[in-house]
C-alpha cells in the first residue's frame, strides 16, 4: 500500500515540476510607487530579499522605521548608510553627511535629505523618491543597471566628499 502511494506521489511531483511555471528573472523595467505605505512595504520586501549588500542614504528618521531589518542585515550582509544626523547601527558602515548645501543659480540654498529615500540592494535593484506624508510620497523601483548605476556612482561621490569634509565614521569603497 505504502509503496504504491509513495510511487503515485513522486510521479505527481515530478508532474507539477514540469507544470509549474518558473520564476521569471525581473525586467529591467521601471516601476513608479506611490503612497507611504507602499513605499514602506517595498523598501521592507527589497531588504528582506538583500543576499550581499546595501547602500541607503536616508534621513534618520527614515532609517528608524526600518532599524529592525537594517540590523538584522548588518550581521550577514555589508550595509552601508549615509544619513544626516548621528546615528548607530552596529555592523554598518555609516557616514554623516549631514545638511548637503549646493548653489542654486545666484543663490545659495539648502537641500533636506529628510523624506529623500534613496535604496541599492546587491547592485541590482534601486528606489528612489520621497518619503513624505500617504499622498505625495513617490518613488521609483528599477533593476535596471544603468539606473543602479547611476545611483550608485551617486552614492559614491556623496561618500568621497563626506571623506574629503572629515565627517565619516568609516570608510567604505562601493
Amino acid at each position: 500500500f505504502w509503496s504504491n502511494k509513495l510511487h503515485y506521489m513522486e510521479e505527481l511531483s515530478e508532474t507539477l515540476e514540469r507544470q509549474i511555471p518558473k520564476q521569471k528573472q525581473e525586467d529591467a523595467k521601471y516601476l513608479t510607487i506611490r503612497g507611504r505605505r507602499h513605499i514602506e512595504d517595498k523598501f521592507r520586501n527589497m531588504l528582506k530579499e538583500v543576499k550581499e549588500r546595501v547602500y541607503l542614504s536616508v534621513a534618520a528618521s527614515v532609517a528608524d522605521l526600518f532599524r529592525e531589518e537594517l540590523a538584522e542585515l548588518t550581521a550577514q550582509n555589508k550595509v552601508v548608510l549615509l544619513t544626516d544626523e548621528q546615528y548607530i547601527l552596529d555592523g554598518a558602515i555609516i557616514y554623516y553627511a549631514g545638511k548637503r548645501s549646493f548653489a542654486s543659480g545666484h543663490t545659495g540654498c539648502e537641500e533636506t535629505v529628510d523624506g529623500q529615500i534613496r535604496l541599492i540592494t546587491d547592485s541590482s535593484y534601486a528606489l528612489t523618491g520621497e518619503l513624505q506624508d500617504e499622498e505625495t510620497s513617490a518613488c521609483l523601483y528599477s533593476a535596471n543597471p544603468n539606473l543602479v548605476r547611476l545611483l550608485k556612482d551617486a552614492l559614491a561621490n556623496e561618500i568621497k566628499l563626506i571623506e574629503i569634509e572629515g565627517k565619516s565614521k568609516d570608510i567604505v569603497k562601493i
